[in-house]
């Protein structure tokens, strides 16, 4: 004969819950807090939860105070390298969760990436050849840049933006102005950048 199975929820292995106490909470709660303390302790991140601090790009954007978009455009910029030097041979870092068929893209998806790749490097030398450079180290090479490169970094930044398309000319790139006409943006622009 089988025994009878106490009373009271369980846990999905089938195990008996324990009833949570308010001690039990309590201690919770400090571990909770310890824990959050660690995190924001971390130096990149100076007490922020802002998921952006993980990166250089997502840091500069927020000291800068940079619109989301000019961080996507990053991103897109950086995704968009990774895939073509993989389709070169270049040897890239390792990103998980990437998958596919274990022939690799097409030939002419690899130029159509070179000439959008060429497109937009060629805008954004244009609008600031050492602020490129800035850019690369930030977006592709993940690390923080000198305080002297940051305005030609963001110069190229927002120029990235708009060559992605990610952000319309008539709008401003950071946060919380919004000129109502293009020669006001670039006024702004021209402004914030001699700041």
């Amino acid at each position: 004969m089988a025994r009878k199975k106490k009373a009271g929820a369980r846990h999905a292995c089938g195990k008996l819950r324990q009833p949570l106490t308010p001690e039990k909470l309590a201690k919770d709660a400090e571990t909770q807090a310890q824990t959050m303390a660690t995190v924001l302790a971390q130096p990149h991140r100076r007490g922020s939860t802002d998921q952006r601090c993980e990166s250089a790009l997502g840091r500069f954007v927020l000291a800068q105070w940079l619109r989301s978009e000019v961080y996507d455009a990053g991103l897109s910029y950086a995704a968009l390298m990774r895939r073509w030097r993989a389709a070169r041979g270049v040897p890239v870092d390792l990103r998980l969760g990437v998958g596919g068929d274990g022939d690799g893209p097409s030939a002419s998806t690899v130029r159509g990436w070179a000439d959008e790749i060429a497109s937009i490097e060629h805008q954004v030398v244009a609008a600031s050849p050492s602020g490129f450079l800035s850019m690369q180290t930030l977006v592709l090479d993940e690390r923080d840049i000198p305080s002297a490169q940051w305005t030609e970094a963001r110069i190229a930044l927002v120029e990235l933006t708009y060559a992605l398309g990610r952000l319309p000319v008539s709008a401003h790139p950071f946060v919380g102005l919004t000129p109502a006409r293009k020669t006001d943006t670039e006024k702004a622009i021209q402004n914030s950048y001699c700041a």
